[in-house]
């Protein structure tokens, strides 16, 4: 009895002394190892390359400027390392939680060799609107001059959905759903390097 309760202890010690070295490992990584190690993830990611827009040139297509930049989508995207490019709609319960971390990228990015725009589908003006001014959305808004088109050109069959296109309007990785702030700023890092 006694030899099964000293083994039990050292069994429990050394499950304890496991989760103690696991969570130090976790915590003593710094966070430029945590982003390499995301943002390698990213370039190993399974589907990612097989969105049917990655390689496709968002360029080719005619935008129509809506609000919060006088320049072209092609200008905007031209001048730019990176442009993040965000499919939303005012119905879409994702895409309005999201807003606040578009915004947040936008103010982290205004300025740099980065930036964001997105590109309002399946809506009516007044709802597109209405969502602009509620959520206060401060990037560049866009939408397809002919949206059937565009829509079946890129394949964005789910809103919202985020292209990740290089300075030459190439799209380089597309991610669908609910993005954040960290997801964001790995994607374009990872753009970023393969420059």
């Amino acid at each position: 009895m006694k030899l099964k309760r000293v083994l039990l202890l050292v069994g429990v010690f050394a499950l304890l002394m496991v989760v103690a070295y696991s969570i130090y490992a976790v915590l003593s990584m710094s966070n430029n190892q945590i982003r390499d190690q995301m943002i390698q993830s990213i370039g190993n990611a399974e589907g990612r390359d097989t969105h049917m827009a990655v390689g496709n040139n968002i360029l080719n297509d005619n935008f129509d400027y809506v609000i919060n930049n006088d320049a072209t989508l092609q200008e905007v995207v031209s001048s730019h390392d990176v442009t993040v490019v965000n499919f939303f709609a005012s119905w879409c319960l994702p895409c309005q939680r999201e807003v606040p971390e578009l915004n947040e990228l936008h103010k982290e990015i205004n300025g740099s060799d980065a930036a964001i725009i997105a590109i309002n589908v399946d809506d009516t003006v007044d709802g597109r609107d209405k969502f602009i001014e509620e959520h206060n959305v401060l990037f560049p808004v866009y939408e397809f001059h002919d949206e059937d088109a565009g829509l079946d050109e890129f394949k964005v069959s789910v809103i919202p959905t985020t292209f990740f296109v290089d300075g030459d309007g190439e799209i380089i990785r597309v991610f669908i759903g609910e993005v954040n702030l960290d997801l964001l700023n790995n994607y374009i890092s990872y753009v970023k390097e393969l420059d």
